[in-house]
């Protein structure tokens, strides 16, 4: 049995590569470099333990125009941990 822990964390980072997902439909995904967590009220950050690693970010094609993500920039948004090292936008 899978048990699900409600996260989030805000996170800064380099932007290494955005590309469609090809197995979600409507999302891309970042790869990114993060450099630091910070904590969300009282929601665990799963993110803490992932600092210096590099982390796939899903996020919405409608998040990607919003937040503007740029390759080789720095870049900071709330994420919550799905799996391994896979994120979600929040």
């Amino acid at each position: 049995m899978v048990t699900i822990i409600e996260n989030y964390a805000k996170v800064q980072g380099i932007v290494k590569s955005i590309k469609e997902n090809t197995k979600i439909a409507g999302f891309h995904q970042i790869e990114f470099e993060l450099q630091e967590s910070k904590d969300v009220r009282s929601f665990p950050n799963l993110a803490k333990a992932d600092e210096g690693k590099t982390i796939k970010i899903n996020l919405t094609n409608e998040q990607l125009k919003d937040h503007k993500p740029k390759r080789n920039h720095k870049f900071s948004t709330t994420v919550r941990k799905a799996k391994g090292l896979v994120y979600y936008m929040k």
